[in-house]
């Protein structure tokens, strides 16, 4: 019997060591979520290489579990996130819903 639970024990071991990080590279015209896969929700490891906009932070937002709102809807998926090659751009888009914006006097419109 401790031979099959130490067997067991190493086969999840060593299937839990070969997650692979998805890389994702951005440009202008390509945005996060048309070149993650179908299941990118079950992503755990992710590096992002260009530039990030609005909708792309949305689809990181709901890779950790958060919905518009900063509310947590799942169990996050994503455990590590590399961005050190990655840039995030100025967008007037605003994907979190209607929240206003901070002028540059620091007032809330």
């Amino acid at each position: 019997m401790r031979k099959i639970y130490m067997l067991t024990l190493c086969v999840l071991l060593a299937i839990g060591s070969h997650a692979e990080t998805f890389t994702a590279k951005l440009d202008k015209t390509k945005r996060l979520k048309t070149v993650l896969p179908e299941n990118y929700l079950t992503i755990t490891d992710l590096k992002v290489v260009g530039p990030l906009n609005g909708e792309d932070m949305r689809v990181l937002c709901e890779m950790v579990g958060l919905n518009g709102d900063d509310e947590q809807v799942k169990e996050a998926s994503l455990d590590h996130l590399d961005l050190k090659e990655a840039t995030i751009d100025k967008d007037e888009h605003h994907p979190f819903g209607n929240k206003g914006q901070y002028t540059e006097r620091g007032k809330y419109t």
